[in-house]
């Protein structure tokens, strides 16, 4: 793979274009892409060389190799083109993916905050009657404590 990359960078590719657009797709799918761009560049560099030797007034053929060259640079901005959009796809996947997360989690939060409020909300409702009951047997202890000292001192007097 980098023999490949250092051959496309001397054919002319863009470094960040290959480290973006190539790595995306999978092992296999990146070579064979690499190898398409390979073959383009060498068939656009065939076909310049050829059209340098040709003499100016074999016009026929320096109009076949026009159009040649005109199919591989064609067809190696259309190569271009879809591995960028490829790549433009994955990272929208991507970000879409990690909008989606959050918003998933927010949602989570939001759901168990709405839940712990309802627990809140009824363990007030619940208590009310507890703290009542409860504030009830500490007054009849209070009194029952009152009652017996009242008690020991009626006790005392008697005596």
């Amino acid at each position: 793979m980098r023999s490949l990359y250092r051959r496309l960078l001397k054919a002319g590719e863009e470094g960040s274009m290959m480290q973006r657009c190539l790595t995306v797709n999978s092992l296999s799918d990146s070579l064979t892409y690499g190898l398409r761009l390979l073959r383009l560049h060498r068939g656009l560099t065939t076909v310049d060389a050829m059209a340098q030797q040709t003499p100016w007034w074999r016009v026929g053929r320096r109009a076949r190799q026009g159009l040649t060259r005109r199919y591989y640079a064609w067809s190696l901005q259309s190569l271009r083109l879809q591995l960028r959009s490829r790549n433009a796809i994955a990272d929208v996947l991507v970000y879409l993916l990690f909008i989606t997360i959050c918003f998933l989690l927010y949602e989570i939060y939001y759901t168990c905050r709405i839940g712990v409020n309802r627990a809140e909300e009824r363990y007030r409702t619940l208590a009310i009657p507890i703290i009542q009951t409860l504030d009830a047997l500490e007054a009849a202890q209070a009194r029952k404590r009152e009652l017996r000292k009242e008690m020991e001192n009626d006790i005392v007097r008697e005596r």
